[in-house]
């Protein structure tokens, strides 16, 4: 399992333009993207490229404007 500096778990999430890799915040709202694009599935999703740098409104809150930070956790 992948999860963020911060503890959250990376997980494919859904929006208006498709499926994409980010993490939710303890209230269920989007905290970051880390895909650089979309795709048309769920199972599609975890083959995106991860980019903590993406450019997007989420990861102004993450970080302090500079991104996720990925960490892998041993399960």
């Amino acid at each position: 399992m992948l999860v963020c500096k911060k503890g959250y778990t990376i997980q494919a999430l859904k929006s208006a333009a498709g499926w994409y890799l980010g993490t939710v915040d303890d209230q269920g709202f989007p905290n970051c993207r880390i895909s650089t694009g979309y795709a048309e599935t769920e199972d599609d999703a975890v083959n995106l490229e991860m980019d903590r740098q993406v450019g997007c409104i989420e990861n102004e809150y993450c970080n302090k404007g500079t991104g996720c930070f990925v960490v892998r956790e041993n399960v």
